[in-house]
């Protein structure tokens, strides 16, 4: 019979491939919305969920308590990380700064020198880290421990860093469901992965900390290897990160002629037919700098952004095959997001050949 300890390696090491997987997909794709705090999220998962399996299976006191120790360099940052990529979710990016970052930042080092010097003060936890054989306090009464380290009640610096993760988790969840749900933009599939990945951890937390007797594993790092899964299904089948308002409300690839759509100075999209009228690259032109994809069009350059709509009624020419396309331009703003773009179409003109 497979034992709990057994079963818990056992879901801390199948959970590593899904990660590194969601990881892998989020470094390639490090342009798009939201990547760069799932990143850091992911990563913070790995730190933990890694950590957390080095303590068990330590062959010495030492050792687990060196990698109990680095598991709070991926537990003060996972929080963080998610409330940042919610904030991003729901196109708040200007929020997501180096300013924000660093308030973010405050807590975990704080936490994390806490943790690496609990033994001088005893606030992270209370009853003692100890070795196979010591005694040390557990829910309130002495215990002896039977393992190669025992961790007893938690101090007061770790409430104090429990509850703050749980109102960033909380924040964070409500912005990333409010946005899943809201939205008629976003897929179901979609809205179920990031129900999986918002409430997995939160329960699991929940569960190790209040309900489970001390001596279980935790289950959180399990849990957001859950939520690794849930990001990675969000991300190859639902589009999780790329996923965005105002490109859908724009459905450039929807449209029959060729598009582009620009925000501020840099193009959020393009189809085919549009990146053949500008003479560029469909995939190197998405997050490139309007100049640069316009820079053989003298008209679109000057009209944007001071006024893109007067370059409505342009008239472009393809140098190799000579066919001309009529520009309009029209404004793009989905209801409910704080976020404006532009869509140039390009339409093929049908010029009458001279008579002979």
């Amino acid at each position: 019979m497979v034992s709990v300890t057994e079963a818990y390696l056992v879901l801390l090491i199948g959970s590593t491939p899904f990660l590194l997987a969601a990881l892998n997909k989020v470094l390639n794709n490090l342009h798009r919305r939201g990547s760069r705090p799932l990143a850091a999220l992911l990563v913070g998962t790995l730190v933990w969920m890694l950590s957390a399996l080095a303590v068990a299976v330590a062959p010495s006191f030492r050792v687990g308590l060196i990698a109990n120790r680095f598991q709070y360099f991926g537990i003060t940052a996972v929080p963080a990380a998610f409330l940042l990529f919610a904030l991003a979710y729901v196109d708040r990016e200007d929020l997501v700064n180096g300013y924000s970052v660093g308030l973010l930042s405050l807590e975990p080092l704080a936490a994390i020198a806490l943790v690496w010097t609990n033994r001088s003060h005893d606030l992270w936890t209370a009853g003692g880290i100890v070795r196979k054989g010591a005694t040390y306090v557990a829910d309130g009464t002495q215990t002896t421990c039977d393992a190669v380290i025992c961790f007893g009640d938690s101090g007061p610096a770790f409430v104090g860093h429990t509850l703050y993760s749980y109102g960033l988790l909380l924040a964070g969840a409500v912005l990333v469901l409010s946005r899943a749900l809201r939205s008629s933009a976003v897929p179901r599939g979609q809205v179920a992965s990031m129900a999986v990945a918002v409430f997995s951890p939160l329960v699991a937390n929940a569960l190790s900390l209040f309900v489970l007797p001390s001596e279980f594993p935790d289950l959180t790092p399990i849990a957001f290897g859950v939520s690794g899964v849930a990001i990675a299904i969000g991300l190859y089948r639902f589009s999780l990160v790329e996923t965005d308002a105002l490109t859908g409300a724009a459905a450039v690839d929807a449209r029959d002629a060729g598009a582009v759509l620009v925000r501020d100075d840099s193009v959020e999209d393009v189809n085919v037919d549009g990146a053949k009228v500008l003479g560029v690259d469909a995939d190197t032109a998405v997050g490139s700098p309007v100049d640069d994809v316009f820079e053989d069009h003298d008209s679109l350059r000057a009209a944007h952004p001071a006024s893109p709509t007067e370059a409505t009624g342009e008239l472009l020419d393809d140098p190799i095959t000579g066919e001309s396309y009529r520009v309009t331009v029209e404004e793009v703003s989905p209801d409910g997001t704080p976020k404006t773009g532009w869509v140039y179409e390009f339409s093929k003109v049908d010029r009458e050949r001279p008579a002979a």
